[in-house]
């Protein structure tokens, strides 16, 4: 059954309307009240940033609330502040100067490696991994393996103490690398995925701190979103931030990696 209205149904600011609100810190903000029937207000909804005269100021749109009422009526309340000269909410890929800002970021990352890989036992690893791997228990207790060529061996003594370790659990050791972070704010606009997974040429730009040692670096991580905030001038604008991330290593793979 279709709704039936009764009385004065056009658009009217409500007896609440024209509230102004000065906070401790922040701009005045200005509220405007309108009631009339649902089907006229909804559509009426303005966006974030519009331009609005509310109470006779000029205003930005910062709220919009529209709530149903019964009887097929509704209440619609916008509130704002004052609008700067202006030309309202820009995309992007307006031309208008938008500050950047870069900040930056080193830790430490811990890496679990395998035991065998640790440079000590670089000359060992091989044997080690053969005597670690042989099926021959009385030969594995005296330290003694079956070679590549068929022949017994027995490990040197840095063979064994590797060995010993292995028997006591020590499978693995803890290195450290470098992890970079990169943040930026304020971008118009950011193309996510350059250079991911890539070696990179050289060291990524690192503003007031110094990495020590050697590494390669891979960009690991890139990622980025839009945020809408006042600009000089008093508008709404549209802004990117974006985070990058580079981990660091003695070496990459480069047919895995291949470069950047």
């Amino acid at each position: 059954m279709a709704t039936r209205y009764k009385g004065d149904l056009t658009q009217q600011q409500a007896p609440e309307s024209g509230a102004v609100s000065v906070p401790s810190s922040g701009r005045t903000a200005y509220t405007e009240i309108i009631v009339g029937k649902a089907t006229e207000l909804k559509p009426l909804v303005p966006a974030r940033g519009a331009r609005r005269t509310i109470d006779g100021v000029a205003c930005r749109v910062t709220s919009a609330e529209y709530e149903p009422r019964r009887g097929g009526m509704a209440r619609l309340t916008v509130r704002g502040v004052r609008a700067a000269a202006g030309s309202g909410r820009h995309a992007p890929s307006s031309d208008r100067p938008a500050e950047e800002t870069e900040t930056f970021a080193v830790e430490m990352a811990q890496i679990e490696k395998p035991l065998l890989t640790h440079p000590r036992y670089a000359e060992v690893a091989e044997a080690v991994g053969m005597w670690r791997d042989g099926g021959d228990a009385e030969k594995r207790a005296s330290f003694k393996y079956i070679d590549s060529a068929g022949a017994e061996q027995t490990l040197s003594a840095l063979g064994q103490e590797a060995a010993k370790k292995l028997l006591r659990g020590v499978e693995s050791y803890l290195v450290w690398a470098p992890v970079v972070r990169r943040s930026s704010a304020g971008l118009r606009h950011a193309t996510v995925g350059d250079g991911m997974g890539k070696i990179a040429s050289g060291k990524p730009r690192i503003d007031g701190i110094d990495v020590a040692g050697a590494w390669k670096w891979l960009k690991t991580a890139d990622s980025a979103s839009t945020y809408w905030t006042e600009d000089e001038h008093g508008d709404s604008a549209e802004r990117c931030s974006r985070e990058e991330m580079w981990t660091g290593a003695d070496d990459w793979d480069t047919h895995l990696y291949g470069g950047n």
